[in-house]
């Protein structure tokens, strides 16, 4: 897994964005006749929303530390399929491909406080990622109690 840093910004706000990308799943499937071949791809990210000013150092963790949540995460899944044929003469051919994004997650409506603002989170993410096509439902959360262990 690895882990790249951004910044999102929106008009005066501005946090930092850890994106971790997951490996890529591929599955390989030809049908009965061996007529048709499909190649179906799976990519997985995790977009971690938050302020690094906030977080704790490892030397600084001590006997009490009051954990700060982050403001939110988004999860995309990039899904593709590739359709080929085999020709007469037994060469694969490439058909055709459909596939696109799917994102969901949660953001912290203390922080996001518009729907433009949440926008701009899924479209800093799209243009992160690259555009495929994306379908998304974000859920906004208020905190109403926490349940923590703070080392007391």
């Amino acid at each position: 897994m690895m882990t790249f840093d951004h910044t999102f910004t929106y008009q005066d706000f501005s946090c930092e964005v850890a994106l971790l990308e997951g490996a890529e799943k591929t599955e390989f499937e030809e049908n009965s006749d061996y007529t048709l071949c499909y190649v179906r791809k799976e990519k997985q990210f995790m977009a971690r929303f938050y302020a690094r000013n906030r977080e704790h150092e490892a030397e600084k963790i001590s006997d009490y530390v009051v954990v700060n949540p982050s403001y939110g995460y988004l999860s995309a899944n990039i899904k593709t399929a590739e359709i080929s044929h085999y020709t007469t003469e037994g060469v694969l051919e490439r058909q055709y491909e459909k596939g696109g994004g799917l994102i969901s997650g949660f953001l912290d409506e203390r922080v996001f406080t518009s729907k433009e603002m949440v926008q701009a989170a899924i479209y800093f993410l799209i243009d992160t990622l690259g555009d495929v096509g994306y379908y998304y439902n974000i859920s906004m959360v208020k905190t109403v109690n926490f349940v923590e262990h703070n080392g007391e």
